[in-house]
């Protein structure tokens, strides 16, 4: 499954865990892809931990998450690493291990536009960057799915939400998103990380309430927190 990205920028140290990579890795370790727990959340879209925690709140297509994010792990260093420390080609690397993950499964299926999460412009400018953007031309590139950022944008600044707690969590991201133009009838919404879900549910709410609301959403992400 992870198969080199020889075409990539090729980082000399791992991110997982700093230690030198050899000429067969790209980016993160052997070692540490096979220590970060996959979810496999793919294989039964409909039936997992994921889709339950979102399903109750919005017409839910299927879901899905790579691996299972734990606090001081080797993902939190990955995902640091793409967001605060300047390291966009981790984003299409990422999103390329999770498109490697889909073909057979039923996910998939139906699934018209991959629509990445977006930032508030003042964030990305801050940035220079949408790290779930970078995941998504990844994945397009692994499934020839469309990546479409003029479906939904984010009209109002949020705080980080690792930073906020409980409802407060729903409160930050409610009503920031709004949807534009046509959109297909099967999408994608696609996030770098979910705790709660509920910027996903954020999202997902803006598209079904726009001009031209898609009959099914589906949704993915690199990592999925564990709840207690």
């Amino acid at each position: 499954m992870w198969k080199s990205l020889g075409s990539l920028f090729v980082s000399q140290t791992c991110y997982g865990c700093e230690q030198a990579l050899t000429s067969q890795e790209r980016f993160v370790c052997l070692d540490c892809l096979s220590q970060i727990e996959q979810t496999h959340f793919h294989q039964r879209p409909r039936d997992n931990e994921l889709y339950f925690r979102m399903a109750g709140q919005l017409p839910l297509a299927g879901a899905t998450a790579l691996f299972f994010y734990d606090k001081a792990g080797r993902l939190q260093r990955i995902m640091k690493a793409l967001k605060y420390q300047q390291q966009p080609r981790l984003g299409p690397y990422l999103g390329s291990l999770l498109g490697e993950s889909l073909p057979g499964s039923p996910f998939l299926a139906g699934i018209e536009a991959i629509i990445p999460v977006p930032l508030h412009r003042r964030k990305q400018l801050q940035r220079g960057y949408n790290q779930s953007e970078r995941i998504a031309r990844g994945l397009s590139q692994a499934t020839g799915l469309p990546v479409r950022t003029d479906l939904l944008r984010r009209r109002r600044f949020t705080h980080t939400q690792a930073r906020q707690a409980g409802h407060a969590r729903w409160e930050n991201v409610s009503g920031a998103f709004l949807a534009k133009g046509h959109c297909p009838a099967h999408v994608l919404l696609l996030d770098d990380m979910v705790t709660t879900g509920n910027t996903l549910i954020a999202c997902a709410q803006a598209l079904l309430a726009g001009p031209t609301p898609p009959q099914q959403i589906s949704v993915a992400s690199i990592g999925m927190a564990r709840q207690d």
